[in-house]
């Protein structure tokens, strides 16, 4: 009966261990496992022929796949742990040991109860991505593309991807999984906001996933996976569109529209060019630039006086049917005119620096344009206001939207309102600063999270991402 028994375990075994198909969120491409090699006996990977008992791993590795196929994940891990301890490498044909247990220590992370369990949980996940590779290297490009998700999305620990990254596009070329594409893109954009990775490192990697991208998305049949390397490419190309103008030169958009703009050099195409080349970091200084503004907004000939709008407070006249966009735009070029004296440029800038803010989301160029228009007008609040709001609004820039990372951007936050206020004490806008500092200093990090990051009370500080403001440490 027993031998019956061990034959029928063995058909099951050989059913279960064959060749295996993983796959990226169950949607990307498949890697074959590798042929048995002829050092596949070396630690930590060891094969049923290598146990004591052949016979007695064989059937330790069918009860917990059992198991893990009905998903019970806390009565497979003790099996799974037998089976693991004896023969890694299952028949040394397949890596399916070293997936599943993958698989039950993300169940026990999920459900972990404490910080403690989770990081423990992670070091083993992580650690068997690498005896997986140890064993089965010819299944890289695959397991590379799962622990680089898993530290992105699941893991929250950005800390390594950039060399994951790297590796992986090294590795698996044109077949590199589109579900790395977003989290190598962000990162890499983080890291050079943050000034710890190069401009010409930063292209260097957009160009590569674009390369990729392109070649997936015109070459084969299958629609399914033209359509996930799409959807990876417009991810990143959005991603890098939020730090293209520190990016990307000024030329390099001249050069993707100008044939086309040449072709039919309307007005109502030059004005929709304008804002797309303006947030580049183009302006009147580039030629090409400067002959789409002119037809853009060509000199008008006043005949008639012109009385200032809304009371001459806003600046606002002449951008009447314009975007968003266009409206930043319009008000750059007026920076640029040398017969428009400081009080309306201060208008202008003020105008252009709460449109890029607040409508655009161009955070870092509302700032700037805040303090061109501090230039102007050195008695001014309003620059010092502005620029102390889009701090207070960058928490989703600078980390999660809660917690330390995100907290700490109310720093100079605050030292941005206590700037307007010493700039016109008594002004309206110096009021307004100091309710800010009250309402935002409930939004202050813990101490005990200040301490846990190895800072104190008072410290110097500066602010990450593209912040990069040096402040003082402040808690509650």
């Amino acid at each position: 009966m027993r031998n019956i028994i061990l034959i029928a375990a063995l058909f099951i075994i050989g059913a279960c261990t064959g060749t295996q198909n993983v796959t990226v969120d169950d949607k990307d491409t498949t890697t074959k496992a590798p042929e048995v090699k002829s050092e596949m006996g070396k630690a930590g990977c060891e094969t049923f022929a290598n146990y004591s008992s052949p016979q007695k791993a064989t059937e330790m590795h069918v009860l917990y796949r059992d198991m893990v196929k009905a998903k019970k994940y806390d009565d497979a891990l003790p099996l799974w742990e037998k089976a693991y301890n004896s023969a890694p490498a299952a028949n040394g044909k397949t890596a399916i040991v070293y997936k599943d247990g993958v698989k039950i220590y993300k169940h026990l992370y999920k459900n972990a109860s404490s910080d403690a369990d989770k990081s423990k949980y992670q070091a083993q996940i992580l650690k068997l991505y690498d005896q997986h590779l140890n064993c089965y290297d010819k299944d890289e490009n695959t397991v590379l593309a799962q622990k680089i998700r898993d530290l992105y999305y699941d893991f929250d620990d950005k800390s390594n991807i950039l060399t994951l990254g790297k590796r992986a596009l090294d590795v698996g070329g044109n077949d590199v999984s589109p579900a790395i594409f977003y989290a190598y893109a962000d990162v890499a954009a983080r890291q050079f906001m943050d000034e710890k990775l190069s401009k010409t490192e930063a292209v260097d990697i957009y160009n590569k996933l674009n390369k990729i991208a392109m070649f997936n998305m015109q070459n084969g049949d299958d629609e399914d996976k033209k359509e996930r390397y799409r959807k990876a490419w417009d991810d990143v190309s959005g991603r890098y569109e939020m730090i293209g103008a520190y990016v990307f030169d000024c030329q390099r958009y001249v050069d993707m529209y100008q044939a086309e703009f040449d072709a039919s050099p309307t007005q109502d195409a030059a004005k929709a060019l304008i804002p797309k080349l303006s947030v580049k970091g183009c302006n009147k200084t580039n030629e090409f630039y400067a002959k789409v503004y002119r037809v853009a907004y060509p000199p008008i000939v006043k005949t008639t006086p012109v009385r200032p709008s809304g009371g001459g407070s806003t600046g606002g006249g002449g951008t009447a049917g314009m975007s968003d966009r266009e409206k930043v735009a319009y008000y750059e070029g007026k920076l640029e005119d040398g017969s428009i004296d400081n009080s309306k440029k201060f208008r202008y800038a003020m105008n252009a620096a709460n449109i890029a803010y607040s409508k655009l989301g161009q955070k870092s160029k509302g700032r700037s344009l805040a303090k061109k228009a501090a230039s102007y007008d050195p008695s001014s609040a309003k620059p010092w206001l502005t620029i102390g709001k889009i701090y207070a609004g960058a928490g989703k820039d600078c980390g999660p939207g809660t917690g330390f990372d995100s907290q700490r951007v109310v720093w100079p936050a605050i030292d941005m309102w206590n700037k307007a206020i010493s700039v016109a004490p008594g002004s309206p806008e110096a009021a307004q600063a100091k309710d800010l500092i009250n309402k935002y200093n409930q939004y202050l990090p813990s101490c005990e999270d200040v301490f846990m990051s190895g800072l104190k009370k008072g410290d110097s500080y500066t602010v990450p991402c593209w912040i990069n403001a040096t402040t003082k440490v402040r808690c509650k």
